[in-house]
Parts: structure tokens; sequence; C-alpha cells
């Protein structure tokens, strides 16, 4: 069994009313809106910080195995950074795509604590960040 503290505790709740809520909130609202409102971090977490955003990433994680609706990456992403700002810890949510190999995009979402992947961390390497906006493209 699970040694819980009382972070994860309080969070368990929360956690799976939190996801409902943004997988409405993702029906709802254009994904350009999203991207828009998830701007990156400006500052570096400290190690309690990091902690903290760990333990509320697990535990988002693993409330979402058991909710009735689907909650995918963007959920588990979206919650974790809204908890993660309800903290003040800073993080960023990347959102990439890959081609497959019937030529279809599979988007992902992953949220990041400083240089760490808190939750979303299955095949990075593969996955094409979108840029953030107002974030200057690359030059050719």
């Amino acid at each position: 069994m699970y040694n819980l503290q009382i972070l994860e505790i309080s969070l368990l709740p929360v956690s799976f009313l939190l996801t409902g809520l943004v997988r409405i909130f993702v029906f709802i609202v254009p994904f350009k809106q999203i991207h828009r409102i998830t701007r990156s971090a400006t500052t570096q977490p400290d190690i309690n910080e990091l902690d903290r955003c760990t333990r509320i990433a697990r535990v988002v994680q693993n409330v979402s195995y058991h909710t009735p609706w689907e909650s995918n990456c963007l959920v588990q992403s979206l919650s974790v950074f809204l908890l993660a700002r309800l903290f003040a810890i800073p993080t960023e949510l990347n959102l990439g795509a890959r081609s497959q190999d019937d030529g279809m995009l599979e988007t992902h979402a992953w949220l990041t604590c400083g240089s760490h992947v808190v939750i979303g961390d299955i095949e990075l390497g593969t996955y094409s960040p979108f840029p953030n906006e107002g974030a200057k493209a690359p030059e050719k």
C-alpha cells in the first residue's frame, strides 16, 4: 500500500473532479486558446517545488486510471498544470505531434517542471513540440 502523505490524500478528490472539469474544458475551448493560456514558466523551481509537483502529477495520473471519462495526456497535463499554479509552482505545458505510418498526426501533451518531465514522458523524442505563442520561429 502507498505511504500517502497529507498532500496526496487531500488531492485525490480534487484531482478526480478537476480531471472531469478539464475534460469538459478541452471540448469547449479551442486548442489554440489552451496553448496560449499555458505559457511557459519564467522561473526555475526549487527542489521542494519539484518534489511537490512530482507528487501532484503522481496523484493525477493514478486518479486518471479510475475516471469514467477519458483522462488522456492533455487532460492529465492540464490538471497538473492547474494544481501546480495553485501551489505557485512554475511549470510548462508542452504540446507536440508526430507523423504516423498512415500519414495521420498523433498529438501529445506533457508537463515539465524546470527541466524535469513530471507527466506525459512517453516516447518524447518522437514528438515535435509546437512553438509557444509569441516565441520566435527558428530561422531557415
